[in-house]
């Protein structure tokens, strides 16, 4: 199962631009590894894209774009979770009414 990356396309292709035009003289193993960044890390994504002026403010951007990833994750978690339990509680169930009907009939 693969889990849908909380960054949106258009964010990321904005990340992937802004560190070709920060980073264009550094070499290609470096610029490659910040670009796989824009893909995965929200704060990244978030600094880079940010017009922040100040540590303060680009720790703002970063925090808050780590608190909706956060709640998307907890969120995808939760209902992982519910379905999880359904599942057992079903199992539970099937395998009380074998034994069930397994009685009835031995007691025939």
């Amino acid at each position: 199962m693969q889990i849908k990356s909380p960054i949106s396309s258009a964010d990321i292709n904005l990340c992937q631009r802004e560190v070709a035009v920060r980073y264009g003289s550094s070499n290609d193993s470096t610029k490659k590894m910040l670009s796989d960044k824009c893909e995965s890390d929200v704060g990244y994504v978030a600094l880079m894209t940010s017009d922040a002026s100040s540590a303060n403010q680009a720790a703002q951007v970063i925090s808050a774009a780590n608190s909706s990833s956060l709640g998307s994750g907890m969120l995808s978690l939760f209902l992982l979770g519910v379905g999880l339990v359904f599942t057992l509680v079903g199992a539970v169930a099937v395998i009380a009414q074998r034994r069930n009907a397994r009685k009835k009939l031995s007691i025939k």
